[in-house]
């Protein structure tokens, strides 16, 4: 993992702790992220990459979900 700020670091946690997107989804709504702009990109038949802006629209979260 890359270096984290330390203001992203205990999101990054909560949501790796999730271990279904269902249950990352609803807690990032619940941190007012806005889920309507996020970009999902599939990759394989598994796997997918989840691209979604901080509700600052300034940093951006990325994640890669099987």
């Amino acid at each position: 993992m890359a270096d984290i700020s330390p203001e992203f670091a205990e999101l990054i946690t909560a949501v790796r702790q999730t271990k279904y997107l269902e249950k990352a989804l609803r807690f990032l709504e619940s941190q007012n992220f806005p889920l309507n702009m996020m970009e999902l990109v599939q990759q394989d038949e598994f796997s997918h990459d989840m691209i979604l802006p901080f509700p600052d629209q300034q940093n951006f979260l990325a994640l890669f979900i099987t």
